[in-house]
């Protein structure tokens, strides 16, 4: 069960600044729309965000992806 996926900014294998929380108590099929401050826009664009997504065993994280714009 994912209990949280929230949106950083940082380096490869680094926390860093939290952007935005996607989910929390995540559901299989959820959907929406999360505003993003526009002061995180480049860091966006960028490459320089992450997605971790947290679960009860895995607090620091089970998976961790770079989030990337084509």
């Amino acid at each position: 069960m994912i209990v949280v996926a929230d949106i950083h900014v940082g380096q490869p294998g680094r926390f860093g600044r939290f952007i935005v929380r996607l989910c929390s108590a995540c559901k299989s099929g959820q959907k929406g729309v999360k505003a993003v401050k526009r002061a995180f826009v480049t860091d966006i664009t960028s490459g320089n965000t992450w997605v971790t997504v947290k679960t009860y065993k895995y607090p620091n994280g089970v998976i961790r992806g770079q989030i990337k714009i084509r």
